[in-house]
């Protein structure tokens, strides 16, 4: 029973009641209907053709309705699609019967005959609504992977494009927030150096570090819920997956499958033109001889390859060669027969060649497509993680660039209006263009062949902190020639020392600070093994005094190992940087 529902499962889809399994039953099913009707009771073909066709207008009907009932539903199962299958079936059948009498065909509507009929037009119908649902599941596959390859494509061909569109849309994004309350602050700023009230200016520094720049960067290290966007020219790619070039002819003989359907189909026949018996060894017969013919056929053929585009016609040749031998040889041995169906058990049998040949064909192809989507989805999630690690790299440099040199370049700017007697314009101008150093660092990191980040940055922190406290840095040997191997590590010493100093002027109210920056080497060769940062001043740590910030978010990410020591006369920062090589 599992075996059958694993085998029925394709047909619960809407596509078995599709236009294209009407496009293709019903004119198979006149073919195959109105000649062998004509040959058992006599008349004119054509009026057999045009009863079977308005017959034919009921099954359309009946099934028209069950997919706008489906579309309606979801999915069908297997088993509603196969009722559904009967019902239009037994339309078709007792529309055709009625038709012939008033036609003047027959005088009688045969409704016996033309309801043991459906045990020919279910499978029919069966098999061809199976094949489309098949096709059908291989088209959204196909339409899947042509999405996928579209958004690959678009990514592949700018990726410098998409990753600069993301440092620049979050660039964009914190100078539009800061600016307000920046352009607030140079008003206070130059309202104090006309003479007015300097704590207007501190106050506006107080709530540009509160109300802007704090939150911004945590809002900035925070993770971003919204989904990448892509944007750019997005390129046509063919999606088709190509055919298998070889076809194996014996994977699409089928002995059992074939010789089971092939009775249900002639059961109509049968009980037509025979008595019970004759009929039951008539199928009997047929269907082992059909059985044994393909058997044969598929031994001998097992290994053949033939191309594809023989392949298919071959397997239709040799199912529709074998219901005739098998017809054949059962009148030759004797056996009784219903007359006037040899033509329609080639053709049945061809048929059904046609559907299982096309099948593995669309199978075949479906495992490529399955594949390649596979693959080319992999190659999609990987260039949107990298999108999205680019994107968060840009967010937590900008959030310690906001946090380290902007809000340290403004409280050296709070410090040094209250220390202030007179706020002077040539102070005014000092501060901005420490916050205008420290600003234009949120457009990036500088260029490779550039000079060393970190001794950018101890310029800097010289120019905002030497001119009102004691600051002096010392490199050791061999540290610019490391740095200068490694850029991501300088970055790393750089934002270190900016964020231990800035804690200790603006945490500590240290007055002095001693920086020390030397290679280490490791204890068991003397290759370097990382840039070990000492901190010294006189101010206080105040340990546990608040909960961990981004500061120490900055140095869990870039310290192999950092430790605060406060031994009452002052405070010791250490960390250690390790190299990347």
């Amino acid at each position: 029973m599992d075996a059958a529902r694993r085998a029925l499962a394709p047909l619960g889809a809407a596509a078995s009641f599709s236009w294209l399994v009407l496009a293709i039953y019903c004119p198979i099913g006149v073919a195959i209907q109105a000649p062998a009707n004509a040959s058992i009771y006599g008349g004119s073909v054509a009026l057999w053709v045009l009863a079977s066709a308005i017959g034919m207008l009921s099954l359309i009907a009946l099934l028209s309705a069950a997919r706008a009932r489906a579309l309606r539903r979801g999915d069908p199962s297997p088993s509603s699609v196969l009722l559904s299958y009967a019902l239009a079936a037994t339309a078709q059948s007792v529309t055709f019967g009625l038709v012939t009498v008033l036609l003047g065909a027959d005088d009688s509507p045969h409704l016996g005959f033309r309801l043991t009929g459906l045990f020919f037009q279910v499978p029919l119908l069966a098999v061809v609504g199976y094949a489309v649902a098949r096709h059908d599941a291989h088209r959204r596959i196909i339409a899947e992977l042509r999405h996928t390859r579209e958004q690959l494509l678009a990514i592949g061909h700018s990726v410098d494009a998409e990753l600069d569109r993301v440092g620049a849309k979050l660039t964009h994004v914190v100078h539009e927030s800061l600016e307000p309350a920046m352009a607030s602050f140079d008003a206070a700023l130059t309202d104090v150096a006309a003479g007015g009230e300097k704590l207007a200016a501190i106050s506006a520094l107080d709530a540009l570090v509160e109300e802007r720049v704090r939150p911004l960067a945590h809002e900035l290290v925070a993770e971003p819920d919204e989904p990448i966007e892509l944007t750019g020219s997005v390129g046509r790619s063919p999606a088709r997956v190509p055919l298998p070039k070889r076809f194996r002819l014996g994977d699409a003989i089928k002995p059992g499958f074939a010789a089971s359907v092939l009775v249900v189909g002639a059961l109509a026949t049968a009980a037509r033109a025979l008595d019970p018996g004759g009929a039951l060894i008539y199928l009997a017969t047929l269907s082992l001889s059909t059985w044994v013919i393909l058997t044969l056929a598929k031994r001998v053929l097992a290994s053949a390859q033939v191309r594809t585009a023989i392949g298919l016609p071959a397997a239709v040749l040799i199912y529709a060669v074998a219901g005739s031998a098998a017809f054949w040889f059962i009148g030759l041995v004797g056996v009784a027969r219903p007359a006037g169906v040899a033509g329609a058990v080639a053709v049945f049998l061809a048929l059904l060649g046609l559907a299982i040949g096309t099948d593995l064909l669309v199978q075949a192809r479906r495992a490529l497509s399955e594949s390649e989507l596979a693959a080319q989805t992999l190659a999609l999630e990987q260039a949107v993680a990298l999108i999205r690690r680019r994107e968060r790299l840009v967010r937590r440099r900008l959030a310690f660039v906001v946090h380290g040199a902007l809000q340290g370049a403004l409280h050296a700017a709070a410090l040094r209006l209250a220390e202030s007697e007179v706020v002077s314009e040539q102070l005014g101008e000092e501060i901005r263009s420490d916050l205008a150093v420290a600003l234009a660092q949120i457009e990036g990191r500088p260029e490779a062949g550039g000079s060393l980040r970190t001794s950018a940055t101890i310029s800097e922190l010289l120019s905002v902190w030497d001119s009102h406290r004691q600051f002096s840095v010392r490199l050791g040997e061999s540290v610019e020639g490391m740095l200068s191997s490694d850029a991501d590590v300088d970055e790393a010493v750089a934002e270190v020392i900016r964020e231990a100093v800035n804690n200790a002027f603006r945490h500590g109210a240290a007055n002095t600070v001693e920086v020390e920056v030397t290679v280490t080497a490791s204890s068991l060769s003397e290759r370097a093994s990382g840039i070990g940062i000492s901190v010294r001043d006189d101010g206080s740590s105040n340990l546990g005094a608040s909960e961990p910030g981004l500061g120490s978010a900055l140095f869990d990410d870039l310290c192999r190992s950092w430790e605060l020591d406060d031994d009452g006369r002052g405070t010791t920062f250490q960390a250690l940087i390790a190299l990347n090589a």
